[in-house]
């Protein structure tokens, strides 16, 4: 018993943490949308959420067997109490040997937070004895419960997460490798083009990744330079994708030539820095491989192959229709969100659709919308022999539409308030952890192609 103090006290001075600023949370309370789905009624007041956490990040360099504790100190700023749950879970995919969530507890796990108050928490972190050297990772998240509209039994809450990043200093080297996959021109939503960069950590510690890009045309001559924005942490084994914070109007048709300089760094190792560099075509293209339109489980069930045969990296937005014989569109899906297509590669993914749709033969409508108006159509035919019954699993909610199959811009308008009525037994604002700057979105799954 009298070693105990003496262990722990001589373990805690191999801890060094470096926090991050505070994370703030700041979300509306959907209370309207979903009176007017469960009551039918007046609209109603939406209630101002505002939580924030001291501090947003954690990093933490530890031993084997050892002790140390963290204090994070949330904030509410909003106008309405909340009931808080703190948890540890695991952060991004770091499971297996690079996850610390059973070295993490928490005290309190379960409190009231008043308007303008705050109160703190403390993290205790325990290291066993033995380890190898290299990262470990969990998350602290703090679960808002936030009030209940009058007359509804909807509750809706949110969650802010806040990353520890321990290095362990143990058996064995202290890897920083970074593979970089290449740097690509990007296609934004309208029209200009950007940078994006593509690394694999193949070291056993996390790196943070940052630098900027020199944009120069044919002749040589400079037509500017853009900042990576800071990323969250990039874990051993992952892969992630650094993106430019601005963009540049280039001309269509035209030939420019990318430089980048990535650095990689990490609190316990010095930073390294490495050239990129892409030249490209301003001729963005994307196609559809594959659009087929299948009946599974009383769901109509759409599989999308759209491949990139560009030199750039595309964000495409896909929308769906189903038009009866005479060309009439009988239903409509929301557009989805922005996803990343890169270059040589193909975005293959099924979509559930809630489309109630009769027997008989009807012609699927497929559109992917991109740079700033510039799309590809597709085309199916399919058969229903039964009525198809939307279920609570399905992926989107539509609103039935009455016009000709050439599909308008304001085809999918009113396609977001069905999906969020659809949804709001389960709505959730997820907030993950972040360095500093914000998080990209994130790439769909895809599959290598030959590039064309």
């Amino acid at each position: 018993m009298i070693l105990l103090p003496k262990v722990v006290t001589r373990a805690r001075a191999f801890f060094r943490a470096a926090v991050g600023p505070r994370k703030r949370l700041s979300f509306l309370l959907a209370v309207a949308l979903l009176s007017v789905a469960v009551q039918g009624g007046t609209l109603l007041h939406a209630n101002q959420v505002d939580l924030s956490v001291s501090p947003s990040l954690v990093e933490v360099s530890a031993t084997s067997n050892g002790e140390a504790t963290q204090d994070i100190t949330v904030y509410n700023d909003g106008s309405d109490a909340l009931g808080i749950e703190v948890s540890v879970t695991q952060y991004k995919r770091a499971s297996g040997d690079y996850s610390a969530v059973e070295w993490l507890a928490v005290e309190p796990s379960r409190f009231e937070l008043l308007p303008s108050t705050n109160s703190t928490v403390t993290v205790t972190i325990k290291t066993p004895v033995g380890l190898k050297s290299g990262g470990r990772y969990a998350m602290v998240v703090f679960r808002a419960a936030g009030p209940t509209a009058a007359g509804s039994a909807v509750g809706v809450a949110g969650e802010l997460g806040v990353p520890f990043l321990i290095t362990v200093d143990g058996e064995g080297p202290l890897v920083s490798q970074v593979k970089m996959g290449g740097i690509f021109p990007l296609l934004d939503t309208s029209g200009r083009i950007g940078a994006v960069a593509v690394g694999t950590n193949l070291g056993n510690i996390h790196l943070f990744c940052s630098g900027h890009v020199g944009v120069t045309d044919s002749s040589g001559t400079a037509v500017g330079d853009l900042e990576f924005t800071e990323n969250t942490a990039l874990l051993p084994g992952m892969t992630s994708m650094l993106f430019t914070g601005e963009d540049l109007p280039l001309t269509e048709g035209s030939s420019y030539l990318l430089k980048g300089f990535v650095d990689h760094h990490n609190t316990s190792h010095n930073a390294s820095m490495e050239e990129l560099n892409a030249s490209f075509v301003v001729k963005p293209a994307l196609r559809w491989d594959k659009l087929e339109m299948s009946i599974v489980s009383n769901r109509l069930l759409v599989t999308t192959d759209v491949f990139n045969p560009s030199d750039m990296a595309i964000f495409a937005q896909l929308r769906f229709a189903v038009a009866d014989a005479d060309g009439n569109i009988l239903a409509a899906s929301e557009a989805m969100p922005q996803t990343l297509i890169l270059p040589g590669t193909s975005l293959n993914t099924s979509y559930p659709v809630a489309w109630q749709i009769p027997r008989g033969s009807y012609t699927g409508i497929a559109i992917a919308a991109y740079g700033g108006g510039l799309e590809v159509r597709q085309t199916v035919p399919f058969d229903v022999k039964a009525g198809m019954i939307p279920t609570v699993n399905a992926g989107w909610g539509t609103v039935p539409v009455r016009e000709k199959a050439g599909i308008p811009a304001g085809w999918w308008i009113g396609g977001g308030i069905a999906a969020a009525v659809i949804a709001a037994g389960g709505l959730t604002i997820w907030f993950m952890s972040r360095h500093k700057g914000g998080t990209p979105p994130a790439p769909a799954s895809q599959t290598p192609a030959a590039q064309e």
